[in-house]
């Protein structure tokens, strides 16, 4: 299994998650509630995009709200 990779952009305000090593060649569905979904060519989910990931930003983010369970 490989290692989720999470980044927070702190200029564009998202949160981008890769299940899989990031690739050039993948295919995004805006699911409009602000949750990109990208899928590899066979249509397998491999990551996800929020975007306005931290709501009511004024300032520069120096920790960002997440939880993590491993199930």
């Amino acid at each position: 299994m490989e290692a989720i990779k999470i980044t927070y952009d702190n200029i564009g305000n998202t949160l981008d998650i890769w299940f899989v090593k990031p690739t050039k060649q993948i295919i995004c569905d805006d699911l409009d509630n602000d949750t990109i979904v990208k899928r590899d060519k066979k249509g397998r989910i491999v990551g996800l995009e929020i975007l306005n990931y931290v709501k009511n930003r004024k300032h520069k983010v120096d920790a960002i709200p997440l939880e993590l369970s491993l199930i």
